[in-house]
């Protein structure tokens, strides 16, 4: 048995070792990060990363929740990680949903639509909703504002073009 398990222990370091000489990686021809215009100075902190441009329907969300100061953050997220932010975002502030449901609802009235990014947040919110055990902090929704959330979800995805076409035509 001693020599078995001997045996099967040489075998596992040796692919190993063999897997990590494969995967050494080849930085020849590689821009030198030093020598680029970002680079910190020695003794002082490396800059902080660019920010990225911000969605416009994440911009509308954010001044619609009274949140407008949050945007600064939110430029240091990935596109994709901005709206369940958002949504993480509103499980924890009951008062900032309310206002975001009533932007829905005011898009809704005005265009025959929602934002295609709102109702991925909304879409967001329900699955935070729907976990066994809500993180620190979250409360479950109660039945009513979960019915409406499910209305916002079902509701016609427009874009922001065609929701300032379909209000530019009513008034």
């Amino acid at each position: 048995m001693k020599k078995l398990f001997a045996a099967v222990l040489f075998a596992v370091f040796t692919v190993g070792a063999a897997a990590q000489e494969r995967a050494v990686i080849d930085l020849t021809g590689q821009a030198d990060p030093t020598q680029t215009a970002l680079a910190a100075k020695p003794g002082q902190p490396p800059p902080p990363p660019p920010q990225q441009m911000l969605d416009l329907s994440l911009l509308e969300a954010l001044v619609s929740v009274g949140a407008s100061d949050l945007g600064g953050i939110f430029g240091y997220m990935p596109e994709q990680a901005m709206a369940p932010a958002f949504s993480d975002y509103l499980m924890h502030n009951s008062s900032a949903l309310k206002r975001f449901m009533k932007k829905a609802s005011r898009d809704i009235k005005e265009t025959g639509g929602i934002n295609d990014w709102d109702r991925q947040v909304f879409m967001y919110v329900l699955q935070l909703n729907g976990l066994p055990a809500l993180p620190p902090g979250m409360r479950k929704l109660s039945k009513s504002v979960e019915y409406d959330i499910s209305g916002f979800v079902l509701a016609t995805p427009l874009s922001l073009q065609q929701m300032a076409a379909a209000r530019g035509g009513r008034r």
